[in-house]
């Protein structure tokens, strides 16, 4: 006899699916059966864990959002910022379609949607303010730091779609472009 998932295993198997076919089927396209045969579950069980399926879309980008955060931890004894990019490079190589999926289709169009990606920018934005050891970055840092954290959305999306080169290269042209806004004028606005 197969022994049964525990709730939260469950959950992390729903989301997974959920990032799946949020990644290549618009929220507006998607239906809660076919969300239901791509999970491998039945609506009720979707219904059971996240509501309904706008539910279980927020859901799915909260955690992808964790997931993120998670990875781009600028602790001097994981590699600062350097590793942090590395980090968010192997993020967008593991998860690139949902990640261009949310950048792209999320922004102005849904406002919860919205909230939680600024929510994320800002948090990279302290923290990128913390490595530096900034306590309260000037509003011209604030701006070039919200402004870097597009460049770095728009080069991952591109090599998410191209594929031209390989992960460290992404890592290492945001690590350049992160470096040339540090000796470009960062450092007098702080």
């Amino acid at each position: 006899m197969a022994k049964r998932m525990t709730t939260e295993a469950r959950r992390v198997q729903l989301l997974a699916a959920g990032k799946r076919v949020f990644a290549t089927v618009a929220y507006d396209k998607v239906s809660t059966a076919d969300l239901a045969a791509a999970t491998d579950t039945s609506k009720g069980l979707l219904y059971h864990y996240f509501g309904n399926k706008r539910g279980f879309y927020l859901a799915t980008i909260r955690a992808s959002a964790d997931e993120l955060l998670a990875a781009t931890t600028f602790a001097p004894e994981l590699g600062g910022i350097a590793g942090s990019l590395d980090r968010f490079a192997q993020f967008v190589e593991r998860e690139g379609a949902f990640f261009r999926s949310v950048v792209r289709g999320g922004i102005g169009a849904d406002e919860e949607v919205d909230t939680l990606v600024r929510g994320v920018r800002s948090e990279l934005v302290a923290r990128i303010c913390g490595a530096l050891g900034v306590v309260e970055p000037s509003v011209t840092m604030t701006a070039q730091m919200w402004g870097w954290i597009g460049y770095a959305e728009g080069i991952a999306i591109f090599w998410v779609e191209e594929q031209t080169f390989d992960r460290a290269t992404l890592a290492s042209l945001l690590q350049a472009s992160f470096l040339s806004i540090l000796t470009t004028g960062m450092a007098d606005a702080v």
